[in-house]
């Protein structure tokens, strides 16, 4: 019954897609098309409540709040033109200055660095710089510093205005930071690269507007084969959605997962010859550890779902090592990610005992993810149990629709033990 439903929930997302397109909507550049599902903002709610009208409050909540965002997005780029004409290939990435060293960058996705000339890399910076380096092959996409201004805010609305006019359903697709984000990005990029010829472009691929954005104003200046790396597989992989809409798609798909290649192209509509299958370069280890989410959709419901989960399993846990606690990389110095680390710590103290025996050999890691992380899937597919806690059942959790080689068992209606198939 599960599988017939995820079947109808993806048809119901593609022709939401379809039906954009039909009104005039650039999907590339709307909010609404994305299909994130792992985030605390519009797009993510708007999908949530594509499946469950209970989200009506929070989409239209966070619709109002990604606006007030938009006033922060002050993007500019370190270069606005090149020496070269030419380069074998062009990387498009996320990273940050930590990975900047010695006048070399070394990329997190691509587990390449950026020694050689003839590929230009354009960086999408997830930090506000201080000083930025420079470097003849990179580009850096950053932010400056900025903070809430009323005029910017009033300025977004007026260019909404200009742009959409009384067409209203516009406002819900592009009255975003996602939008901004889009249009800014190929604003600033399309035109140093425009008469620059390359023979191939990488890019960390999401789905993202700007991704999709910038593909589709690229094709119309270059001919370049353009591949997406697929990094990370949410449980409910919406962004991976080919769109089907003014060449915004790339040509090539890469994935680290057989079954990723599976979905994409059974459920996803990708082609069989558009999905390559590549085994990660690295030797990911999970540690022995609770891994806290990238959002925290409910502060209190995931502590309330963790208090049930330890009472239930509790007299389990002599098999396993005694966790430590990690939060998301990208949110180490959030103070609200700060304190959630320390409730569930609190917690978790509460069962130390539990864990302390020398009686069972041969333990095991005990690792635990909140939410939908893709390190879900990478962990178990390493041969660790794999504990998760969630809120949302159809957008959190990992289906056998997508995953065919693990099985799954409900410790509690909001948590569950993933364990891969032996084969």
């Amino acid at each position: 019954m599960d599988q017939i439903d995820d079947i109808k929930n993806i048809k119901l997302f593609r022709s939401k897609l379809d039906g954009f397109i039909k009104n005039k909507i650039d999907i590339t550049k709307s909010a609404p098309s994305y299909g994130c599902s792992w985030e605390k903002n519009y797009p993510t709610f708007y999908l949530k409540n594509t499946y469950n009208k209970n989200y009506v409050l929070k989409l239209i909540f966070f619709y109002f709040l990604d606006i007030f965002k938009s006033t922060y997005n002050n993007f500019h780029i370190s270069k606005t033109s090149l020496k070269k004409k030419s380069y074998n290939k062009l990387i498009i990435t996320w990273g940050s200055l930590k990975n900047y060293r010695n006048n070399i960058y070394y990329d997190q996705f691509y587990k390449k660095n950026s020694k050689n000339k003839k590929i230009l890399w354009i960086i999408f910076l997830l930090e506000v710089p201080k000083k930025l380096p420079t470097n003849e092959n990179i580009i850096f996409f950053y932010n400056k510093k900025s903070s809430f201004n009323l005029k910017n805010l009033i300025l977004i609305i007026k260019n909404s205005l200009i742009e959409n006019g009384f067409y209203i359903k516009k406002y819900f697709h592009y009255l975003s930071p996602y939008t901004e984000t889009a249009k800014k990005f190929s604003q600033l990029t399309i035109p140093i690269l425009k008469n620059i010829k390359f023979k191939e472009v990488e890019i960390v691929y999401e789905g993202q507007p700007f991704q999709n954005y910038f593909i589709k104003n690229f094709r119309k200046i270059s001919k370049a084969k353009i591949k997406g790396l697929c990094h990370a597989y949410q449980a409910l992989p919406m962004h991976l959605i080919k769109k089907k809409f003014e060449k915004c798609d790339p040509d090539q798909i890469i994935v680290h997962q057989i079954d990723q290649k599976k979905s994409l192209i059974k459920y996803l509509y990708w082609d069989k010859n558009e999905v390559t299958y590549q085994k990660r370069v690295t030797n990911e280890k999970f540690q022995n550890c609770i891994y806290l989410p990238f959002s925290i959709e409910n502060y209190s419901k995931y502590v309330t779902e963790f208090k049930k989960f330890l009472k239930s399993f509790k007299l389990n846990f002599k098999e396993y090592y005694f966790p430590s606690i990690k939060i998301h990389p990208a949110k180490n110095k959030n103070k609200s990610y700060i304190n959630f680390k320390n409730s569930i710590n609190r917690e978790l103290q509460l069962y130390f005992n539990y864990f302390k025996t020398d009686k069972v050999k041969n333990k095991k890691n005990f690792i635990l993810f909140f939410g939908p992380s893709s390190g879900v899937i990478r962990a178990t597919n390493k041969g660790n149990n794999v504990f998760q806690i969630f809120i949302n059942k159809y957008t959190d959790t990992f289906r056998n629709i997508f995953w065919s080689n693990f099985k799954k068992s409900y410790i509690t209606s909001n948590s569950i033990l993933y364990v891969k198939n032996r084969k």
